[in-house]
Formats: structure tokens, C-alpha cells, sequence
């Protein structure tokens, strides 16, 4: 069978809409499919009003599962609420929000086909690395953003690995090379530090690793009548500021700066002296005030926006009682600090 004037198609038409209907199904059932390019091409020539190719993103399988719209809902209930408490609508100078993030040296993903109505498909195998280092990076609602706290695997930091970094780079070391309690609870004093000159409450919203609370950061957060709020389990894709849109742009202009530092230096991996140099590239490149008011932005943390990521909802939410639980604050598990009236 001949479409216009190439060469004959090795499937009939009838095949081939068969062959579309299936990569549909295998799609929603969390089946990627990969394919030759060449092939690729004219298929999807012939089908593009059915069909289109676009680059897959990392999640894992209790985030593409976990982010049901109960959840939703719950989670911008409670953050409106403590917006409107503590008067903080329109203060968005101290709406923070702090993520840690491992940027590798391997960074690529395939090319899958989906359904032409698809607008992100996620991998759902493969690694994201052979070597990373770790960046807690916070940033606010006014498009301020702090100085990185960039973490290394290592036994002892070398001196000759903090220098030529962003201005007011911290760094430190951790056996893995990610984050600890500890490791946490020193940059929270920095935190402090950095919005000391508040007259009024100020909010950080993390994720709700383990690592985060300690009997010292929460001591630390009454004190200092800092605001701690916790993001749902399995939702910091769709929910937390700086994984929305941040993060995303920042790891696209990291891949950049590596490359160009693999063919400037010939190396394979990325020394630890010369990463400050590469990250502060990075941090005036792709953490600019526009880039992170996009992340609190699409997030619907501020402007505050209770309609934002329904898009990102679960298809089929696993039915577990967890997954079901709103965001708790105050006396609860998911906001600590100084009390929400």
C-alpha cells in the first residue's frame, strides 16, 4: 500500500491504526515504547494527527500515582488558610520554599511516542547519573533567591572545593552526598540569618523528608516565628515551587554547562574543584528572579491559585489511607513553627 508518492508501507493502513490504537493502550498502562528514528519519521508522518514524539521526565511510580485530587484540593485549602492567618496573601518577600536537588553528569532521556493529546510522559526506569552533587536551593515568592548549600560525597571537604562558587556559597560533606539532619540543621541557621530583618512571620515550605524536622529546627522555627510547612508525600512534582518550573529550566542549562565543560577539558566526570565554577555559571544563568517566580507561580502558591495542577492529577490514585490525608499544620505533622491562629 502506497501513501502520496513514497516508497510502499511494509504494514496496510488497517495495521497501522492497530499499531496506534496499542501504543495508546500500552501508554495508559505505563508501557513506554522505543523505537528506531529513522522509522520513527515517516510513521509518524503518516500519523501525526494521532501521534506526536516528546522527551519523557523522571518520576517515580508513587508520584505519578500519589497526586490525587483530594489531595489537591486539601493542599491549597491549608496553604490558603495559613496565607490569610498570618496575613501573608500579599507578602510574597516571605513565601520561601527549599529544595535539594542532585545535579549529574548524565542527564539524558529517551524519546518515546505517546498520544498526540499527551503533553508529558515520565521514564520509569533508568538511573540518573553516574556521579552527582547535592544543592539545597530556596528561594521566595518575590523571585529572591539565597545563596546554594552545595554538598559533596566525601569523607572532608577540601578547601580547594569552595572556591569560585556563587557569592555566600556554603558547602559541606556528607558520606552519600546528600542531605542529613544535621547537614539541615546548619543551613537552617543560615536561613535564619537570611530573613532575620522580617518584622513578621515568615513561611518555608519543604518536602517532608525525614531530614528536615529535627527537635532543633522546630525549636529554631518557634524562635525565630518561622513557619514550616510540609508538602503531601509523593506530590513535590506538582505541588512544591521550585520542582514545577525551576528546577526543570536549571537542569536543562546545567546539561549545557557540562557538556561545554566535557569538551573544553576532556575529563569524563566532573572534578569537585572546578564545580563551584560550573554552579555559579549555572546560578546566574538559570536561577533569575523570572525563572523562580515561574516556579511559585504555576505552583498556585503565589499569586495564590487553588485551580493550579489539576492537569497533574493521577489517572488512578492508589486507594491508601495516606495518600487520602490533607496537609496538617500547627499541632499537627505538617506545619511547625510559630502557631497558625
Amino acid at each position: 500500500m502506497r501513501f502520496g508518492g513514497g516508497r510502499p508501507t511494509v504494514l496496510t493502513s488497517h495495521q497501522e491504526q492497530y499499531l496506534v490504537e496499542l501504543l495508546k493502550n500500552l501508554e495508559l498502562i505505563g508501557k513506554s515504547v522505543e523505537l528506531g528514528r529513522k522509522w520513527l519519521k515517516y510513521f509518524l508522518n503518516r500519523w501525526k494527527g494521532e501521534l506526536k514524539v516528546i522527551k519523557e521526565k523522571k518520576i517515580e511510580a508513587s508520584r505519578r500515582n500519589g497526586f490525587t485530587e483530594n489531595i489537591r484540593c486539601g493542599w491549597f485549602e491549608k496553604l490558603e488558610l495559613i496565607l490569610r492567618t498570618n496575613n501573608l496573601i500579599a507578602r510574597p518577600h516571605v513565601i520561601y520554599n527549599c529544595d535539594e536537588s542532585g545535579f549529574s553528569d548524565e542527564t539524558a532521556c529517551e524519546m518515546v511516542i505517546v498520544s498526540h493529546e499527551t503533553k508529558q510522559a515520565y521514564e520509569q526506569s533508568g538511573g540518573s547519573g553516574k556521579s552527582f552533587t547535592t544543592s539545597l536551593i530556596c528561594g521566595n515568592a518575590a523571585g529572591d533567591i539565597l545563596p546554594p548549600f552545595i554538598i559533596y560525597s566525601a569523607k572532608n571537604l577540601n578547601p580547594q572545593w569552595i572556591l569560585g562558587g556563587p557569592p555566600g556559597s556554603s558547602f559541606a560533606v556528607s558520606d552519600s552526598g546528600w542531605i542529613t539532619k544535621h547537614l539541615f540543621a546548619d543551613w537552617f541557621k543560615s536561613f535564619i540569618e537570611h530573613t532575620k530583618n522580617v518584622s513578621k512571620s515568615v513561611l518555608l515550605i519543604m518536602d517532608n523528608h525525614s531530614c528536615h524536622i529535627s527537635i532543633e529546627v522546630i525549636e529554631l522555627a518557634k524562635e525565630n516565628q518561622i513557619l514550616l510547612l510540609l508538602l503531601p508525600p509523593c506530590c513535590t512534582h506538582a505541588l512544591q515551587p521550585l520542582d514545577t518550573a525551576t528546577f526543570s529550566s536549571a537542569k536543562q542549562s546545567w546539561k549545557r554547562i557540562v557538556t561545554k565543560y566535557f569538551l573544553r577539558s576532556g575529563r569524563k566526570t566532573i572534578r569537585k574543584i572546578d564545580l563551584p565554577v560550573l554552579f555559579k555559571e549555572l546560578y546566574s544563568s538559570a536561577f533569575t528572579p523570572k525563572q523562580v517566580l515561574a516556579g511559585f507561580s504555576r505552583a498556585g502558591v503565589w499569586p495564590f491559585d487553588s485551580n493550579a495542577m489539576k492537569e497533574k492529577v493521577a489517572r488512578q490514585p492508589l486507594a491508601t489511607k495516606q495518600l487520602n490525608q490533607c496537609p496538617q499544620t500547627t499541632s499537627d505533622q505538617n506545619a511547625i513553627g510559630s502557631t497558625v491562629q
